[in-house]
């Protein structure tokens, strides 16, 4: 029943390197496609933009996570990720329009890896609260 009473770091370390991961990636190795020749940006870099902001929200979110002392207060904090992880996971084709080409960065790199790391940590957040959850159940039955 430790893992409630004193807390389990490693989803908040997890989520935070994951955050830092989405927004470092798609600031640099997987960035969406660049300025066109006129100097105007597409609606895949402002979707590349939104992923940029909620990587840093999520990030903010993994450190409350890891200094937050009860478990339930760390659980709604993981429903809370889990659920900006799923909305991260979809900004990019789905509430902002990527290019048309399947060719393109923004569909080739950015869309898979965004994609996948904000199911993933979707998953996380999740499964931490479910566990989290779980444990407090038992520990008021042992009780």
């Amino acid at each position: 029943m430790e893992y409630t009473k004193r807390g389990n770091p490693v989803t908040g370390f997890i989520v935070a390197g994951l955050s830092v991961l989405l927004f470092v990636g798609t600031a640099s190795f997987f960035a969406p496609c660049g300025a066109h020749e006129d100097g105007k940006f597409g609606a895949c870099h402002w979707a590349g933009q939104a992923v940029i902001a909620c990587g840093i929200v999520l990030l903010a979110m993994s450190v409350i996570h890891l200094i937050a002392k009860s478990g339930k207060s760390k659980a709604y904090v993981s429903v809370s990720i889990a659920a900006l992880g799923i909305m991260t996971a979809i900004i990019p084709g789905v509430f902002i329009d990527l290019c048309k080409m399947p060719t393109m960065r923004c569909l080739s790199v950015m869309r898979p890896s965004v994609m996948i790391i904000g199911f993933v940590i979707a998953g996380i957040g999740v499964a931490d609260a479910i566990i989290r959850n779980v444990a407090q159940l038992r520990e008021k039955k042992e009780f």
